[in-house]
């Protein structure tokens, strides 16, 4: 019969618990940024007889909306509180886009050129025309209440060409400029210098222009992917933190077989940074986009009303299906609008048949990353093994890391000394979770352990050189002794002798 050993049970028992601390951190210590999930819905609503067009959110708090009516004589512009309860409609002419003016007004920017301004409660004051023609795809209101609208026209026999053109408040024609030889249209956003820049395509190409506040071309760039036959369409611009701009729309792809939805992020200068077709998407598109608090981006995907995340670069991180008993039946328009809200939420609406919803999306003031700055140690060498590691976290963090040379992430409470780092280079993050799993990671520290000098040797080296610098001292002293010794002798011998030869010559 074997004997109970004790050592044995808690040798066990430390196994054991060896192995649940190594499942522990494989499962719960971050190593990679965890993927936001779309916003929650906070409600829905819709709005029988309009086709919307455009939707702003008001200096009160509120929303209006802008479209085409259903049927003659219905409203275009529809004002709504905050939980998108109806307060007042007007029929005003079918409009292709809204603002607010900053006494609180309106402005409908009309498919048939004209401009029609109102007070607070959508009665007008003001009609004027811009295109006796029409064509009018947008406008918008620069920092200086200045208007700017552009749209498309066709010479007979020509091809289609670009119109864009500035007025003051009371339709006075500051300038005007047009894009000749087959460009279209279709989306403008102003720009930090109160010009503007407007997207579309060129002959089945992406297209996007730069103008200043006076009417000058700054650049036009058009993007040209795949075979330059398949046909490229932009449907919205948005401005972006780092200056630039993302398009959205839609293009050919031959290897889908159709259309399909993309985007691609430009440049303050024009140039393209990247570009992402979707090709997992078929006979689908993007009409709207904003950039999200991270750096992302919401998307709006019309014709299967739904809303799409993205990351920094385009790649989907998670979907949204919007549709509801209240929305059964699609239609797609382009001019589906999803906009940022003041509390850092989304609002998105679009039409169906015979009717038009808006959907308000909870804040993501929750999907904050975590940031994280290291302070010690920073990125030189280190004559030492032993090396403070401090920093910093702007957040709450249920979980704290850090990652050495790639291998697997060590749990922390706070700041601790990183001991026995081995001579020569190494990686160093800190990594911090918060409660709602969100992750951040610092930049990376590239430090070096160098070689440490013994101070003994230093202090031999010290004691070598005092006893030698005072040995030849006192070597110098004898010698200037025993040189003077040996001149006096001289001296005397040579009196000496002096007298002698003196006593001689006397003698």
């Amino acid at each position: 019969m074997k004997l109970y050993n004790p050592s044995h049970s808690r040798y066990t028992r430390n196994i054991i618990a060896l192995a649940f601390i190594a499942l522990a951190l494989f499962f719960f210590i971050p190593t990679s940024t965890a993927a936001p999930n779309p916003p929650s819905i906070e409600w829905l609503k819709t709005y029988d007889g309009l086709q919307i067009n455009s939707v702003i959110q008001t200096s009160e708090g509120g929303y209006a909306m802008a479209g085409t009516a259903w049927s003659s004589g219905g409203a275009t512009l529809i004002k709504t509180d905050s939980l998108g309860n109806v307060q007042w409609q007007k029929a005003l002419g079918d409009a292709m886009s809204l603002a607010q003016t900053s006494d609180s007004g309106y402005v409908l920017f009309c498919k048939n050129g004209d401009i029609v301004k109102t007070d607070t409660e959508g009665n007008i004051l003001l009609v004027f025309s811009v295109a006796a023609n029409g064509g009018v795809r947008q406008g918008i209101i620069t920092d200086d209440e200045t208007y700017i609208v552009v749209g498309n026209s066709i010479r007979e026999g020509q091809e289609t060409y670009v119109w864009l053109r500035k007025v003051d408040a009371q339709g006075n024609m500051l300038w005007d400029m047009n894009f000749t030889g087959g460009f279209q249209v279709s989306a403008v956003v102003t720009t930090v210098d109160r010009g503007c820049a407007l997207a579309g395509n060129w002959k089945n190409n992406f297209w996007l222009a730069r103008i200043d506040s006076n009417g000058n071309q700054q650049w036009s760039q058009n993007y040209v992917y795949g075979d330059p036959l398949d046909p490229h369409f932009v449907y919205y611009i948005a401005k972006t933190k780092d200056g630039g701009f993302i398009l959205a729309g839609t293009g050919r792809w031959q290897s889908s077989g159709g259309m399909i939805p993309w985007l691609i992020k430009i440049n303050a200068q024009g140039y393209e940074q990247w570009n992402l077709p979707y090709g997992q998407y078929p006979r689908d598109s993007f009409s709207s986009i904003v950039q999200t608090a991270d750096e992302g981006y919401l998307v709006a995907r019309p014709r299967t009303v739904l809303i799409m995340r993205t990351d920094s670069s385009g790649s989907e991180l998670g979907q949204e299906q919007l549709g509801t008993s209240a929305i059964i039946s699609p239609l797609g328009y382009p001019a589906s609008c999803l906009i940022p809200t003041k509390d850092s939420g989304y609002v998105i609406a679009g039409s169906t048949s015979g009717s038009s919803f808006m959907i308000k999306f909870a804040s993501e003031a929750d999907l904050q990353t975590p940031v994280v700055r290291v302070f010690s140690p920073q990125s030189k060498t280190y004559d030492t093994s032993d090396v403070p590691l401090a920093f910093a976290v702007n957040d709450q963090a249920s979980l704290l890391s850090y990652n050495l040379d790639g291998q697997q992430a060590v749990a922390i409470t706070g700041n601790i000394t990183l001991t026995g780092l081995t001579i020569g280079a190494h990686n160093l993050t800190v990594i911090a979770m918060d409660s709602t799993g969100l992750v951040g990671t610092s930049e990376t520290i590239s430090l070096t352990v160098g070689a440490r000098f013994p101070s003994e040797i230093v202090l031999t080296v010290v004691a070598i050189a005092v006893v030698a610098s005072v040995s030849f001292l006192l070597y110098v002293k004898r010698r200037s002794l025993s040189d003077y010794k040996k001149k006096d002798l001289k001296s005397l011998v040579k009196k000496q002798n002096l007298a002698a030869i003196t006593q001689n010559k006397i003698v």
